[in-house]
Formats: C-alpha cells, structure tokens, sequence
C-alpha cells in the first residue's frame, strides 16, 4: 500500500509541475514539489527505503526534465537518505524540526546538485543562479510547512471522527 501511495504522490507532485509550467516558465527553478515527495516519505520510513524513493524519483524527475541522466537520481538519493538518518536520530514531532529538516533536504539537494554539475561539465558548467537556489531551499520550507499543517488538520479530524464513531456503537 506504501508503494501504490509513494506512486500516486509522485502523480500529484508531476501534475503540480505541469501546472506549475503552464503558469509561468521558471516555475522549475524556484519549486521542487518532487523534493516534498522525497523528504515526506523519507521522514517516515528508513535509510535504505529513502534511498530506494529518492532513486526512484531522481530518476523519474531526470526522465521528465532531459539533461544529465542521474544528476537528480543522485543527488535525491543523497537527500532521502539524510533525511531517514535525521529522522531516526532526530525527534521529528514537533512541527519545527520537520520543517526544519524540509530546508536542510533542500538545501542538500543543491549542494549535490552543484557539486555534481560543477565534477560532470567542470568549472564552466551552467550553474543555478543563486536566487534560484535561495528560492527551491525557501518554497521547500513554505509548502513543506503547509503540508505538515494539513497532515496535522487531517489526523485531528480522523481521530475526531473515529472517537464520534464508536461512541455510537453498542455491544449487548
């Protein structure tokens, strides 16, 4: 079920960046809703699962994007499994420190992703501006923080719902 759910936020965060495209074309240098993907699951499961999803949605974003095959694949690896460390050795309940770790993934990712950039092509390599980069680590935070809100809202709701539902039921 956990996979067919990683699929289907993976759809969601595809469908964001059409979206995204459509309405302005330098939607993909300030907002990485792939990013989301792979902290919010990496958050959740361990270092070897993260690796697998950030594999996995590197290489879907490097399919999608064109460039360097494995660039994204790489340095998304990377940022899942950083997070699963942080996650495991960090106490993520409190909404501070998960958005906390949403800008640390961020700004991981870019430094991969320059490091990398810079290695590959060598020091004459397009690099992102640095306004770019800023804005991917800032848009991170902003909608990592409004996802956590919703999940929180949503839990609320269901344990609510839930207690409403079986106060009704009777046994005899």
């Amino acid at each position: 079920m956990t996979f067919v759910k990683f699929l289907v936020a993976l759809l969601g965060a595809y469908l964001v960046h059409l979206v995204g495209v459509t309405v302005s074309p330098r939607f993909p240098g300030v907002v990485d809703p792939f990013l989301l993907v792979i902290v919010w699951y990496s958050m959740r499961t361990g270092p070897v699962g993260a690796e697998l999803i950030g594999t996995a949605t590197g290489l879907f974003q490097d399919a999608i994007f064109g460039g360097f095959f494995g660039l994204h694949a790489f340095a998304d690896t990377v940022v899942g499994y950083g997070v699963a460390l942080a996650a495991q050795r960090v106490v993520v309940g409190q909404q501070a420190a998960r958005v906390l770790i949403f800008a640390a993934a961020a700004a991981l990712q870019q430094l991969v992703l320059v490091v990398l950039l810079r290695s590959m092509v060598g020091a004459g390599s397009p690099l992102p501006s640095l306004g770019s980069v800023l804005g991917k680590i800032v848009t991170s935070v902003l909608l990592g923080a409004a996802l956590i809100s919703m999940e929180s809202r949503a839990r609320t709701q269901w344990s609510s719902w839930q207690r409403r539902r079986s106060g009704r039921l009777r046994f005899r």
